[in-house]
C-alpha cells in the first residue's frame, strides 16, 4: 500500500480497518491498492454507496455481491454490523487468515 496513510486521522475505526489491510497484506505478501473515488462517480462507486446503508441496497446490488460466490468470514461481519474502536480486531482477522494458509 505505498503512499497510503496508515490511519485515518480523526477516525479511529477506519484507522483500524486500514491497519488490518496493512498486517493482513504484509503476512500474505502481496498489495493492497486502494482508490479514492468521488461519490457516485462510476457504476463501482454506486454500488458501493448503495451497500453502505441499507436503505438504499437494491436487490440487484445484494445478487451482484453474491455472484462472487464470497462467504465473508463472521469475525469481520459481526465487526461490519457494529463498527468499534477495537484494536484486537487486527490480530483476530491475522489468527483467522494464519489458520487459513
Amino acid at each position: 500500500m505505498v503512499g497510503i496513510a496508515k490511519q485515518s486521522q480523526g477516525d479511529e475505526t477506519a484507522s483500524i480497518f486500514v491497519r488490518s489491510l496493512l498486517v493482513l497484506s504484509a503476512y500474505l505478501c502481496c498489495y493492497v491498492h486502494v482508490e479514492h473515488l468521488p461519490r457516485m462517480s462510476s457504476w463501482e462507486a454506486r454500488v458501493c454507496d448503495n451497500l453502505s446503508r441499507e436503505s438504499t441496497t437494491s436487490i440487484s446490488d445484494k445478487k451482484l455481491v453474491d455472484s462472487f460466490g464470497y462467504k465473508c468470514p463472521t469475525i469481520l461481519l459481526e465487526w461490519l454490523e457494529k463498527p468499534k474502536e477495537d484494536w484486537d480486531l487486527v490480530t483476530k482477522l491475522l489468527n483467522l487468515v494464519e489458520n487459513k494458509c
